[in-house]
């Protein structure tokens, strides 16, 4: 299974309830795109609810930015007619452990094998021992899946926002830890035309520089390995123009690099 983008993102506008939260860190900070600013859920076993307000194709969800650790687990169901989204189900993930990690800032996502169109989906998530459970985004919505995957050469690394400073009489060296944050580069070679036409045109003009998609490179892994690889960030350079090379009579090449948000 090829890689694919969830840019269009349907949470952004949805209603959510939930059972419980604490002070300012309610359920309206889902809507912040600042993965850092964290929705918080009061107690070991949480659960919330987000109404999208119709019915839309829906073929990926995900959480960015959790407190959730190797040792919780989740669960994810989608209605098209039950707002409790406990029956009617189009979608159950069922109960999943061991699918995310505290050092891969605790985010889960779990791509559908075919889409299905709900408008009500509910998380449960259960975290031993923990007091709160905190989570910053709950993107969900269709995926573009390119029909030819990304090209050799792609190249993983991180980000890091820390400095080193020197004072120039002594030669002393001060640090000062800064974030880091994963990034992946690499080409999709062999776009067909009506890809560019839709799919990138929609991604340059919805999310540009500004905003954030989720980019999976391989749907088909491990949700751990998902964790690990999957990253929720820009895949624009600020100031780059957007353009696609035209290598041949039938294809176009479109370079990208994917730098999380922290």
């Amino acid at each position: 299974m090829p890689c694919a983008f969830l840019y269009d993102d349907k949470s952004r506008a949805a209603s959510i309830a939930s059972s419980g939260t604490l002070g300012d860190g309610g359920v309206d900070r889902l809507a912040d795109p600042q993965p850092r600013h964290r929705a918080r859920f009061d107690g070991a076993a949480v659960n919330f609810t987000l109404d999208l307000g119709a019915v839309f194709s829906l073929e990926a969800f995900a959480l960015i930015s959790t407190t959730l650790t190797a040792a919780g687990d989740v669960r994810v169901r989608a209605s098209a007619t039950d707002p409790t989204a406990t029956g009617a189900l189009v979608a159950d993930s069922g109960v999943l452990a061991g699918v995310t990690d505290a050092k891969w800032l605790g985010q889960v996502v779990l791509p559908l094998v075919a889409p299905v169109d709900a408008r009500y989906v509910r998380w449960d998530l259960n975290e031993p021992s923990a007091a709160s459970i905190d989570v910053g985004l709950a993107p969900l919505g269709p995926l573009w899946r390119p029909r030819i995957n990304y090209a050799y050469g792609a190249a993983h690394g991180v980000q890091d926002y820390g400095v080193r400073d020197g004072n120039a009489r002594t030669g002393a060296m001060f640090g000062v830890a800064g974030g880091k944050a994963r990034l992946q580069a690499f080409a999709l070679a062999a776009l067909d035309l009506d890809e560019v036409a839709s799919f990138v045109t929609d991604m340059d003009l919805l999310i540009g520089v500004s905003g954030d998609l989720l980019w999976i490179p391989e749907a088909a892994d491990a949700a751990l390995a998902r964790a690990q690889s999957c990253i929720w960030g820009g895949f624009k350079q600020v100031g780059a123009p957007s353009t696609s090379t035209h290598d041949n009579f039938a294809k176009k090449n479109r370079s990208f690099q994917i730098t999380e948000r922290l």
